[in-house]
């Protein structure tokens, strides 16, 4: 089934110089198995994937509250959270839609001649705005040619967009989305010249962290891996007792 979900907010002038009155955005989403539809207050918000307890209802609150810096304030919440996750919301201030700091999820989002859309599948967006099949990109279709994939937030389709990693956006009636990235992969900010062993113990603390995290969050449920003659499976085996599942954990 397809819940599309539109909203009428009020927004402020575009000074974009595009046209976009009486214009709505819309979530083109499939609720059930994979998007779950959760009620807070005058929020309803859409979450799909894993993400640490409590998240759908810390965003909630901050689309909530009024006076506030929607995007920045979301963004701020985002950079902390952790989980492989999507999620949109119907708000006061108008539809947000976010991804994780890897895009696990993504979300595509095109202009259809009333509103914005927004959706997980973008074949069937770009069906539902009409986006002819020769509207490619040439520059993204060289990109697939040469990688197998498109860079950042390039698509094959000119006019059909998607939120980057690490990307969070607001779509209001009669203004351009407002897309802001909270969190940027940077590997060359670690100390590289760093003692070898200080990193090799920094390693140690945070594959024990994660371990720990994830088994706070099985609720009592059994963990079941597969486990190879590789190292992450080592790693998998001497991490858990350490973590807490003991010293006989159930893993298969």
């Amino acid at each position: 089934m397809i819940r599309t979900a539109a909203t009428d907010v009020a927004s402020p002038e575009d000074t974009s110089g595009a046209t976009h009155a009486g214009q709505r955005a819309a979530l083109d989403l499939e609720t059930g198995a994979l998007w779950r539809v959760e009620e807070h207050g005058s929020v309803r918000l859409w979450i799909r994937g894993y993400a640490e307890s409590g998240l759908a209802a810390a965003v909630a609150r901050v689309l909530a509250a009024p006076g506030v810096d929607v995007i920045d304030a979301v963004a701020q919440l985002l950079s902390q959270a952790r989980g492989h996750f999507a999620l949109a919301a119907e708000t006061p201030h108008g539809v947000v839609a976010a991804v994780d700091w890897v895009r696990s999820i993504p979300l595509f989002h095109a202009k259809s001649p009333e509103r914005w859309r927004i959706d997980d599948h973008p074949e069937r967006l770009r069906k539902c705005v009409g986006i002819a099949d020769d509207s490619i990109d040439p520059d993204a279709a060289l990109a697939m040619a040469m990688a197998g994939y498109t860079i950042d937030r390039a698509t094959l389709y000119r006019g059909l967009g998607m939120l980057g990693p690490g990307e969070c956006a607001l779509f209001r009636t009669g203004a351009t989305p407002e897309i802001r990235r909270y969190y940027t992969y940077r590997p060359w900010r670690i100390a590289s010249a760093a003692d070898e062993r200080v990193l090799r113990r920094r390693l140690g603390e945070i594959t024990l962290d994660v371990v720990r995290r994830m088994i706070a969050s099985l609720d009592g449920r059994p963990l079941v891996g597969p486990f190879r003659a590789g190292v992450d499976s080592r790693v998998d085996r001497r991490a858990s007792p350490a973590s807490g599942l003991g010293k006989s954990p159930r893993l298969a």
